[in-house]
């Protein structure tokens, strides 16, 4: 992300009235830590181009900005004009990336079944236009809504769908990610073997892309399994690899985001309201 900003910083100086730099900077800014500093440039887009009020991205910009800031009301509130303006438009993309966004904002709201509702219907805008990589994480975010509520079959039933699209596409990430999420239901079965080789197969994969976060979430995810079976040496051994990541804060920064990809909704409220300046400390 930090090098996203730098990047888009320079490209704003090219050309300051591109509005996919600027979003791309705004972006950048709320996915390396940096979320009030993007509704700042966010503004100040507005105020200085008129001719982009209105546009559906930047109200997409906004809302994954609060997101970032925890402020899960505004998220949602931002989200859902960018979907009504996106609707009268017929900008079927952008409305899938809204409902999505609304949806996560319901989640942490504690609004299931609108959660439910808003991830079911960017599934199906991402389905009519063609966005295979949409629809998996769709059916990822309506499964943890099923996880949430205890509803394991249909958690896997949808993890599976998504796993099976990551694979047909040959899309690596969407597969690690689509196996991570199945041990959250192989777990509560007692299933550590399978557990432990998604985990595996998943942080093999981010240790190759580079998902640095991911990569610390497994690792942790892993530790805790080797904990509960017994292995402490295993354990300890991951822990300490965490522990000895080179840029930690970095992790902090990120790791809230991705939780909220990956886990379930109490989990992620429990990260969120840990105090100071090392949540997961």
């Amino acid at each position: 992300w930090s090098k996203a900003v730098d990047i888009h910083r320079a490209l704003q100086i090219l050309g300051p009235d591109d509005i996919e730099v600027t979003i791309g900077l705004i972006n950048a800014l709320s996915g390396s830590g940096r979320a009030a500093e993007a509704l700042e440039v966010l503004a100040e887009a507005r105020r200085l181009s008129p001719g982009w009020q209105g546009d559906v991205r930047l109200d997409l910009a906004e809302s994954f900005a609060s997101r970032e800031l925890g402020d899960y009301a505004r998220m949602q509130a931002v989200a859902a004009r960018a979907v009504a303006t996106g609707r009268a438009r017929g900008q079927r993309h952008l409305v899938a990336q809204a409902r999505r966004l609304e949806g996560q904002a319901y989640g942490w709201l504690g609004r299931l079944a609108e959660a439910r509702s808003a991830h079911a219907e960017a599934r199906r805008f991402y389905l009519e236009v063609g966005d295979q990589r949409g629809v998996a994480i769709a059916w990822n975010d309506e499964g943890l809504i099923d996880l949430a509520q205890g509803r394991l079959d249909e958690a896997e039933r949808k993890w599976r769908e998504a796993l099976s699209i990551g694979r047909a596409m040959g899309d690596r990430d969407a597969v690690a990610l689509a196996k991570n999420n199945l041990t959250l239901v192989l777990e509560r079965r007692g299933d550590d073997a399978g557990v432990r080789t998604y985990l595996e197969e998943a942080l093999a994969t981010w240790e190759e892309t580079g998902r640095d976060a991911r990569v610390l979430l497994a690792v942790g995810n892993l530790a805790i399994l080797h904990m509960r079976t017994g292995n402490l040496s295993e354990a300890r051994r991951l822990g300490e690899r965490a522990l000895t990541e080179s840029d930690l804060q970095k992790f902090f920064n990120e790791v809230v985001t991705t939780v909220g990809e990956i886990l379930d909704v109490e989990l992620v409220k429990v990260l969120e309201l840990l105090p100071g300046d090392a949540e997961l400390l």
